[in-house]
């Protein structure tokens, strides 16, 4: 198993017996003093890399849903239900998880 998904596990079984408190939380790889992936401001007790492990991803679906949505929602032949393509767009934009999702369930007319 590799060293972040070691880490990952650690965190998971901290979480589960102390709850979620990021200030308790201490990587087993992250016990030197001076380690370079201390995240200032949590006393250097949350390893950077698993937070940018866990979030970047996250933000990649993110980033992806928003852009197929606008995409789809520019497309000129594309009609949409209910309100008009600027409120979609809004919507979209302004909604980001919950926006294209909508959009993709309730907002395009089925061509």
């Amino acid at each position: 198993m590799g060293e972040w998904a070691s880490s990952l596990s650690h965190v998971c079984m901290q979480i589960l017996h102390t709850g979620w408190n990021v200030g308790s939380l201490q990587s087993h790889t992250d016990r030197a003093e001076g380690h370079p992936n201390r995240v200032p401001g949590y006393r250097g007790l949350v390893d950077f890399g698993l937070v940018v492990a866990l979030i970047l991803p996250i933000l990649v679906i993110q980033i992806v849903l928003i852009v197929l949505a606008v995409h789809d929602l520019l497309r000129p032949e594309r009609t949409v239900r209910g309100v008009s393509k600027g409120v979609w767009l809004l919507v979209i934009v302004f909604f980001q998880w919950l926006g294209p999702l909508l959009y993709f369930a309730m907002g395009r007319e089925n061509e």
